[in-house]
């Protein structure tokens, strides 16, 4: 952009930090940190010297504004420890205090701690159980196997109703794009084009059929409300059919991790 600048202009580069759990999560909340702007040093693309000036300047405004979890291993605690935090509404989303309670929890695993040691055995259960989509969804784990019925009977209606299409969209969306944080906004935006013609199709059936358009209006609304139910069928149907032990287990060790986060941000 330097060499379409007016005579005089300076081109100012604003860092914005975006701090997420896991980008393909449905209903996953997005913490976004603004930086001080900078203005960016006169030079072209042959510059190589400019250009790593430029990149390192960037490098650290952006540092202060990203989260980061300096070892992969220590991930899935931290994505456990933040997801908890954040369903579990100790504070406002918009709270800017939100940003330093999750840098907490980022420090938190990084130690060989009880509480690392207890995140653990947590994360070993729910990897072991092939439930680790149950780390975005912690309030899940400790829901009686009656609302997890209901759950799960509500999500298997939206999905025989034409939820399969979103399933079948998000499938091939993901197998032909491997950058995770890319795959859930194309896999919308197609959703965004192709579920309104869906339903177009649907209401020419309903209308040459000739059934009564409070049929048609019922769909709509099951529609709707499956979407309400972000945890994906084949999660809700694994968490039902876990064995009781390792429910417990379980229920008891979210329910630990969930006070522990709660004085961690105090």
């Amino acid at each position: 952009a330097l060499p379409h600048l007016k005579k005089g202009d300076t081109l100012q580069v604003l860092p914005v930090g975006v701090n997420f759990v896991d980008p393909r999560v449905p209903g996953a909340d997005v913490i976004v940190r603004f930086g001080p702007a900078f203005v960016t040093e006169e030079g072209s693309r042959e510059d190589r010297q400019a250009i790593d000036r430029f990149t390192q300047t960037l490098s650290d405004a952006m540092h202060p504004l990203v989260i980061e979890v300096e070892n992969d291993e220590n991930v899935p605690a931290y994505d456990l420890l933040a997801s908890t935090y954040l369903k579990s509404n100790l504070r406002s989303a918009r709270d800017a205090q939100v940003f330093e309670d999750l840098s907490v929890l980022a420090k938190a695993v990084k130690g060989e701690t009880e509480l690392s040691d207890q995140l653990k055995a947590t994360c070993a259960l729910l990897r072991k159980s092939r439930l680790e989509q149950a780390t975005y969804y912690p309030n899940l784990a400790i829901q009686s196997r009656l609302v997890l019925f209901f759950t799960l009977l509500l999500k298997a209606s939206w999905w025989a109703a034409g939820g399969w299409l979103w399933s079948l969209i998000r499938y091939i969306i993901f197998s032909k794009i491997r950058k995770s944080t890319f795959q859930s906004p194309v896999a919308v935006g197609a959703a965004m084009v192709l579920f309104p013609l869906f339903a177009l199709c649907v209401l020419l059936l309903f209308m040459i059929a000739g059934w009564p358009l409070w049929v048609f209006l019922v769909w709509i609304m099951l529609m709707i409300s499956g979407r309400l139910v972000y945890p994906p069928l084949p999660l809700l149907m694994r968490m039902l059919l876990l064995p009781l032990e390792k429910q417990r287990m379980l229920r008891a060790g979210m329910t630990d991790i969930k006070a522990m986060t709660g004085k961690l941000v105090r």
